[in-house]
């Protein structure tokens, strides 16, 4: 009898053991093809479309942008960021030809071919159906996540304004170079103004008050020798506005005593 429960306990003492047993997990098989959030960006001189730069494949938004920024400046464009993307897939830009106006379109698409195809869409939207001629796209290659916009300047870009007979720009011009791309001097200050305007008599721009915040509300001040400059300060398929044709605008805006009130801005007036 004692034989037994010995041997019964040794049975239990085993299978208690066997039961403990650490057994190794399998290795979990790593990713092949892991997600990287990759960002592109594409910058264009938004006074003409002529000159442009893009960038993809960049570990941020940041990075994307200066490279596109760059490449675009290195051509000669007074030039800045139309639309920043992370994600796999490809952006594509589309813009009139130099001289022909400044209607734009953009698009996001996991394709160039399909981005491009909305972004001429949407040109054709704000061109009355013409088509355009210069382009700009780029594309992240490989895993880089969720296709989606990081910025779109669209909502800043000028459109045309008719008024009466007349079509006009809906900002203030801020171009820092001339229309076949030399660059504008800036007076910082208001020594510089006075040394460029009237004694060596040299094109030059300044902000208002010669301070920079006042560029996004007021756009840039110009002296007499940039306006008449024949290298052109209008982008292309602009001009400066002859007195005749200032007078013309106010007459359709009724006339010396109404036009102001009526084409000024809702604010930042006195009265």
């Amino acid at each position: 009898m004692k034989k037994t429960i010995l041997l019964l306990a040794l049975l239990a003492t085993t299978t208690f053991a066997l039961g403990q047993k650490k057994v190794p997990l399998p290795k979990k098989a790593a990713n092949p093809n892991p997600v990287t959030t990759k960002f592109g960006a594409l910058a264009v001189d938004r006074t003409n479309g002529f000159y442009y730069g893009w960038s993809a494949d960049h570990a941020t938004k940041a990075e994307a942008e200066k490279k596109a920024l760059e490449e675009c400046i290195a051509k000669g464009g007074s030039c800045s960021i139309v639309l920043s993307y992370s994600g796999t897939g490809c952006a594509a830009y589309r813009t009139a030809g130099q001289g022909e106006g400044t209607a734009f379109g953009w698009g996001l698409a996991k394709t160039k071919e399909e981005a491009d195809a909305i972004a001429t869409s949407e040109f054709r939207k704000r061109s009355n159906g013409a088509n355009p001629l210069n382009s700009v796209w780029s594309c992240n290659s490989g895993n880089a996540g969720i296709l989606k916009e990081s910025y779109n300047a669209s909502g800043e870009i000028e459109a045309p304004v008719k008024i009466g007979n007349q079509v006009w720009k809906n900002r203030n011009l801020e171009v820092s170079r001339f229309r076949n791309g030399d660059a504008i001097p800036q007076a910082k200050t208001e020594e510089e103004w006075k040394r460029l305007s009237d004694v060596e008599h040299k094109p030059a721009w300044c902000y208002y008050a010669f301070d920079e915040a006042n560029g996004k509300k007021y756009g840039k001040l110009y002296n007499w020798f940039a306006v008449t400059d024949a290298r052109g300060l209008a982008p292309s398929g602009w001009h400066v506005p002859s007195k005749s044709e200032f007078a013309e605008l106010i007459a359709f805006a009724g006339g010396d005593s109404f036009a102001g009130p009526k084409l000024r801005g809702k604010s930042g007036w006195l009265n």
